[in-house]
């Protein structure tokens, strides 16, 4: 009895990551050295097709500007095998040089399309990164998030504008869906300590509750009554749709944001 052989792995050697100057110098390789290993860069998946092959991957890639890095391996008499994804983010001095004592979240299209307006049904497929703070080492257990560490979570996500009366302001509410390497296929994530779930929300009150009594107030009041509420959480949030570099200028600066837990889904807002 016969059948497919094993589908080939690859493997990306530079996670996600910021970088400021220079380049990135990435390098992927797979489990089996017969396999062909092809790539994209513009966010689409990688693709054997004949006659629209995805270019073959033959040495190490380098990258100056952002950039989303997609892999995968073919081998004769197998299926494909999973994608791999992997975003660089090039700062400017000024987002190189932010920190805050919230989490920052980076949402990039890598100068994608424009992000669906809300009321509709359709999602852009972008990056989501989220920093959290870290101890910074001065010896007084000061906590700082800064876009230059790690990444604490990066995923795919399927974002479009949120809101009613909401959906136009200069500072957007976002629904946000977590996603594998398929688009609209959702992963649970569980950012900022909250619980796993697929379907977050990133809003901003711009001109609405700048005092935050409407809900979080209301929320943590209902909760400590032993009712069930949304769980809110503070960060900052930077949505970039440049294909070049982020700057702090795309920093919602004084934006607001929780995550709500709802029997479905959660809602993120982010400041």
């Amino acid at each position: 009895m016969t059948g497919k052989l094993a589908p080939a792995y690859v493997t990306i050697d530079t996670p996600t990551k910021t970088f400021t100057t220079g380049s990135v110098v990435v390098s992927i390789t797979s489990d089996n050295p017969e396999a062909t290993i092809r790539y994209t860069t513009d966010g689409t998946e990688p693709t054997d097709e004949i006659g629209a092959e995805s270019p073959e991957y033959s040495g190490p890639l380098t990258f100056a500007e952002n950039t989303k890095l997609r892999a995968r391996a073919y081998l004769p008499g197998a299926l494909a095998g999973p994608i791999q994804t992997e975003a660089y983010f090039k700062l400017e001095d000024d987002a190189a040089a932010f920190t805050s004592n919230l989490p920052i979240v980076l949402i990039d299209t890598f100068g994608g399309r424009t992000i669906p307006a809300a009321g509709g049904t359709q999602r852009l497929a972008m990056m989501m990164a989220i920093f959290e703070p870290k101890d910074i080492g001065d010896g007084n257990g000061t906590l700082r998030s800064s876009m230059l560490n790690p990444p604490d979570l990066v995923t795919r996500v399927g974002v479009r504008k949120r809101g009613s009366s909401s959906g136009g302001w200069p500072k957007n509410h976002f629904s946000v869906e977590a996603w594998t390497e398929k688009d609209w296929e959702e992963r649970n994530i569980e950012p900022l300590g909250f619980g796993a779930d697929n379907d977050w929300i990133l809003g901003s009150f711009y001109q609405f509750d700048r005092a935050l009594i409407r809900n979080p107030f209301i929320y943590d009041i209902s909760r400590q009554m032993g009712r069930y509420a949304v769980a809110p959480s503070m960060s900052k949030s930077t949505t970039t749709s440049a294909a070049t570099s982020a700057d702090v200028t795309t920093l919602a600066s004084t934006l607001w944001a929780s995550v709500w837990i709802g029997a479905v889904a959660a809602l993120m807002w982010t400041a």
